[in-house]
């Protein structure tokens, strides 16, 4: 039970994260992944990569178009259905989520919610 005074979940299907890509495939804006968020597991999408760190500077670089294997990035998904979520500096479970390819089953990326 939560008590009236102690912060809410969110439940929402558009979520800006912290991406760290694994894969030596690509991650694409409109790319569609498995999401797996603790143990709730949803279709969703990338809807856009609104930087990538620069790992020797830590600069932001926009007008990414593309994460290769070992970038780290911001990015929005939209998920085929509400994820309910904290954010990753809140409660580390419900704060954190993999992707996985629907074709290979492999684990191609993990991210930390905002």
């Amino acid at each position: 039970m939560v008590k009236a005074d102690e912060k809410q979940p969110s439940i929402e299907q558009d979520i800006t994260l912290d991406v760290c890509w694994f894969n030596e495939r690509p991650a694409a804006v409109r790319n569609k992944y498995i999401i797996r968020q603790a143990t709730f597991e949803t279709q969703g999408l990338i809807r856009s990569i609104n930087y990538r760190r620069n790992i020797n500077t830590l600069e932001k670089e926009e007008g990414v178009s593309e994460l290769k294997m070992n970038d780290i990035a911001e990015i929005t998904i939209h998920t085929a259905n509400p994820l309910v979520f904290d954010k990753y500096t809140e409660n580390k479970v419900t704060g954190s989520l993999i992707f996985i390819d629907p074709d290979t089953n492999e684990t191609v990326g993990a991210g930390l919610i905002k």
